[in-house]
């Protein structure tokens, strides 16, 4: 299902001039939701209007206290089309993860590459022996390495945000190591812990954090990991 920022304005506006109706809006909101929680929310486009969908995903059915089911409100819907018409700005973070299971359940989105998920997963086996002194990173993943540093994200991903940090990562470790009013230096582990940390994230095995931030009802989005 394709849908971003512009596409939720677009059904916001033809609702609020009558040209669709609280039903189709609330059903297509409904669609698009499900669309993010079934492997979507890794679309950097989807992601930054999930919690709007949330809401909006429950706006058409009817209030029902004994099955807990609470719908949206007409003021929550103006403003979250005040938020995209530019009239208020807003912030807001998501918690994820990018679980393993997703490239065996959505193997019909190219995103998912679980070629380069094995890149990292290696890379990472080595980076941790290397930093115990327990091995060396051996030839294949230098040649690798070389690879990686290369790449030319898209940013189109959560993946690709987190491959951009891991790129960065790669060089700085392939750069000239200065230092300012040190105490006692202990930047390279730091950097290194850093890097796991995204080497993790794009594996699965942490949570990190998408800071969403709307101006001018455009959203930028931020990793916090």
């Amino acid at each position: 299902m394709k849908f971003n920022r512009n596409k939720l304005y677009r059904k916001l506006e033809a609702y609020f001039t009558g040209k669709i109706s609280k039903i189709e809006l609330g059903r297509w909101a409904n669609q698009a939701y499900y669309d993010i929680l079934k492997g979507g929310y890794i679309e950097n486009e989807k992601i930054v209007v999930y919690p709007f969908l949330r809401k909006i995903a429950t706006f058409h059915l009817e209030e029902k206290d004994k099955e807990d089911i609470y719908p949206c409100s007409e003021e929550s819907v103006k403003e979250i089309w005040d938020i995209l018409s530019g009239k208020i700005d807003t912030d807001f973070h998501i918690e994820v993860s990018l679980l393993v299971q997703i490239y065996t359940m959505f193997k019909e989105k190219i995103y998912y590459d679980k070629e380069k998920y094995n890149l990292f997963l290696k890379l990472r086996e080595n980076i941790v022996l290397y930093l115990k002194g327990k091995g060396q990173v051996d030839n294949n993943i230098k040649m690798q390495l070389e690879e990686i540093r290369y790449w030319n994200s898209q940013k189109e991903t959560i993946q690709d945000l987190l491959e951009m940090h891991i790129i960065q990562f790669l060089n700085s470790f392939f750069s000239d190591h200065f230092k300012l009013f040190v105490k006692e230096s202990k930047q390279n582990n730091i950097l290194a812990e850093r890097f796991l940390n995204y080497l993790d994230s794009y594996l699965g095995n942490r949570n990190f954090y998408l800071l969403v931030s709307y101006s001018n009802g455009k959203p930028n989005i931020f990793l916090v990991v």
